[in-house]
């Protein structure tokens, strides 16, 4: 039976549903949990207020990430990883799993692998932008420390955005400002090789997706840490 977090959850986006525009969301769960077949992690996935699907990923207490949160720096012997990830080619984007201003700040620190976070040790849909405790999961999963990401990032399509534009419009129809800028619009749409940026909506399919590869790099990094541990 969900908790009454759960519920309390789960009754907000049925409320806010109401200004949604139709679309695949409307065809989905807005919660899903199970345990991962290859680290044994438990995995979570909720929709939130805004439309946007969040994914989870769990540690139980004794793991050496439990109580960590995402902006921490690494612990040190995990510094040869985060020189591994500096590595390969970083695309500034949110399906990259890196968060884009999270490398910003990294790089302009100019720390070096110093300077990196637990959360950048870990790819994730826009990066890791959650740590802690969530009552939502299912017992006995919600005294875990859970790592978190969500889809509501620049390039990511939010049904409660959409609504609020769509609303927006209607609203402002006889609106002299307004409509110069649809006519500004329209003249940029003419423009050889324009291409407007078109948002994408993160369906439970991708961030199941996201949320399975997550819990694969947590259970790595335990296996590295015991490696580690076990050399010294």
């Amino acid at each position: 039976m969900p908790s009454p977090l759960i519920v309390e959850r789960l009754k907000r986006c049925d409320e806010a549903r109401a200004r949604w525009p139709f679309g695949a969301w409307d065809d989905e769960p807005d919660l899903k949990q199970w345990t991962d077949e290859t680290s044994g992690l438990p995995c979570l996935i909720l929709r939130n207020h805004m439309g946007a699907l969040c994914g989870y990923v769990g540690v139980e207490e004794g793991n050496s990430l439990f109580g960590r949160q995402y902006d921490t720096p690494l612990p040190n012997w995990a510094t040869s990883v985060g020189e591994a990830l500096l590595e390969g080619p970083v695309k500034l984007d949110a399906s990259d799993g890196f968060g884009v201003f999270d490398i910003f700040l990294s790089a302009m620190s100019g720390g070096g692998v110093s300077s990196l976070t637990v959360g950048h040790l870990f790819r994730a849909h826009g990066g890791i932008t959650w740590t802690g405790k969530l009552q939502e999961a299912r017992a006995p999963f919600a005294d875990h420390w859970w790592f978190g990401f969500d889809c509501g990032h620049a390039g990511d399509y939010v049904p409660e955005l959409a609504g609020l534009r769509a609303m927006m419009a209607r609203e402002t129809l006889d609106d002299p400002v307004m409509q110069q800028l649809a006519e500004l619009h329209k003249k940029l749409e003419a423009l050889p090789g324009w291409k407007p940026p078109k948002d994408v909506y993160r369906n439970i399919t991708y961030v199941e997706s996201w949320v399975t590869r997550l819990a694969g790099q947590l259970g790595e990094f335990a296996t590295l840490e015991a490696m580690e541990t076990q050399a010294e």
